[in-house]
């Protein structure tokens, strides 16, 4: 909602150093949300390349640094 409203402001204000940072933050927002989603995807069902004992090895982890 910020993000969608940060970039709906620099395409009225039409600042070319606005629009670029508006431009590389929704870059930031996609890339950031999908690479948590894959990472919520990978801890849920244990898929990490082929590797059949990754949720074990996230959830020992998770718990030893907890």
């Amino acid at each position: 909602m910020y993000l969608s409203s940060l970039v709906f402001i620099n395409l009225y204000t039409f600042d070319p150093n606005k629009y670029l940072l508006g431009i590389l933050l929704v870059v930031i927002n996609k890339f950031w949300f999908y690479f948590s989603l894959k990472i919520d995807f990978e801890f849920t069902f244990g898929i990490t390349w082929g590797d059949r004992d990754a949720r074990t090895k996230r959830l020992n982890l998770y718990f030893c640094k907890a």
